[in-house]
């Protein structure tokens, strides 16, 4: 079973399930041996969740006032764990009436099998999110004024930001694909509790599939003016 989802409106709950089949996969269980105990819950909790995304509602309107717009800004928010990496993009609208903010596209990859740092996780799902904001503003029929892209990670901001190039291979040729695709100002730090790409790559059992969670609608700070937006607190 396959479930089709070219958006990734439910990618926070689908990519539960690439983590729990690859945790199998690394047990070396045989096919006709049991799996553990406690995997076999995690398996139980994510089916049971399956009946939850038959009932997802989405508007697939950006804004009712895209004609009116004053404003039009990208933003995009990385994250990532031991376990996965993910981006989410939305399209926050500012227009007389207020400011909207809608998902856009979201994206989640399963760590890979070689073990990688944090921080360098956390760059990959930097790339991810500068190749989403590419082919998002190629595609996307309405005018883009700026571009945010949002990382809760001091380490990427700090590599992106920096005038030296890093000395390792891995991270100076992905600092360059971001810096190729995206601007260095368009970056900023967010932090971690703020980060909606967080729930994609988080064991949380909880995962709210409201119409107004913020997973659908952003964090709560976009629907702010700027000046009350995160600061760049973190040391570069």
């Amino acid at each position: 079973m396959s479930i089709y989802d070219p958006l990734g409106l439910v990618v926070q709950f689908t990519i539960k399930g690439r983590i729990l089949f690859q945790e199998a996969w690394l047990l070396k269980t045989g096919w006709d041996e049991p799996i553990s105990e406690e995997l076999f819950l995690k398996w139980k909790w994510w089916v049971g969740e399956l009946v939850s995304i038959t009932n997802v509602q989405v508007p697939r309107c950006y804004s009712s006032y895209l004609g009116e717009t004053t404003s039009t800004q990208l933003h995009i928010m990385v994250d990532a764990s031991s376990k996965a990496f993910s981006a989410v993009a939305y399209l926050r609208v500012e227009t007389p009436d207020g400011i909207h903010v809608s998902l856009v596209l979201a994206r989640a990859r399963v760590a890979p099998l070689k073990p990688l740092t944090i921080p360098k996780l956390e760059l990959q799902a930097a790339v991810m999110g500068s190749r989403l904001a590419q082919n998002i503003k190629k595609e996307i029929q309405v005018p883009i004024n700026s571009t945010f892209l949002w990382s809760d990670s001091q380490t990427v901001i700090s590599w992106i930001k920096s005038d030296t190039p890093s000395p390792r291979q891995f991270v100076s040729h992905r600092i360059g694909e971001i810096l190729e695709l995206t601007e260095v100002n368009d970056w900023r730090w967010i932090p971690s509790g703020e980060n909606v790409a967080d729930d994609a790559t988080r064991c949380n059992p909880e995962i709210q599939f409201s119409p107004e969670s913020r997973w659908y609608t952003g964090p709560l700070f976009l629907q702010l003016p700027e000046s009350h937006w995160p600061k760049e607190t973190c040391p570069l």
